[in-house]
């Protein structure tokens, strides 16, 4: 007799432990930030149902098990965890595209200003003595005067391509 009320008590915690795993995965979900936390739990609701409806071998257990889960809002639950996961999952990938464009035109003011000398040498250097302009006697001073255009020159050509991404970005939102 003492084994019937200790499997209908198992089967009465499994189905209190079960409820309870899913509300507190719902709790955790909504404070996550990144993609990696997202995919980790959308991994542990697939494991966590794995497990619960292979915890009995006996298919009148499981089905016991279901329709508890079901008295207990579990549906529910699941249902609200995969909106919150979907939603979660977008804002992370929101974030980490917005963060991935600050580090963009990071590496494009870097590398912009890079050429600065390179296209005083290469660009603006033959293109004076193309048009003749006056020389200046002093190598140095030519090359800094040649450095300090070609330095407004290609920060005037970032400036757009900064705006015109910035503009971007706000359109989009």
């Amino acid at each position: 007799m003492g084994h019937l009320i200790y499997e209908a008590q198992v089967i009465s915690e499994m189905l209190e432990y079960g409820s309870m795993l899913y509300y507190s995965l719902l709790n955790a979900i909504e404070k996550y930030t990144e993609s990696s936390e997202v995919l980790k739990a959308q991994s542990s609701i697939l494991k966590l149902e794995h497990d619960m409806y292979t915890a009995s071998h006996f298919g009148e257990i499981r089905e016991l098990l279901k329709k508890g889960w079901e008295e207990l809002g579990v549906n529910t639950v699941k249902e609200r965890i995969k909106t919150t996961l979907a939603i979660r999952e977008n804002e992370t990938k929101i974030h980490e595209n917005k963060l991935t464009a600050k580090v963009g035109i990071c590496l494009t003011t870097i590398f912009g200003l890079a050429t600065v000398p390179l296209v005083a040498s290469e660009v603006l250097g033959p293109i004076w003595k193309l048009l003749n302009l006056p020389q200046i006697a002093n190598e140095y001073a030519f090359k800094t005067t040649l450095n300090c255009i070609s330095l407004s020159l290609v920060s005037s050509i970032l400036a757009i391509v900064l705006a015109s991404i910035e503009k971007k970005q706000i359109s989009n939102k």
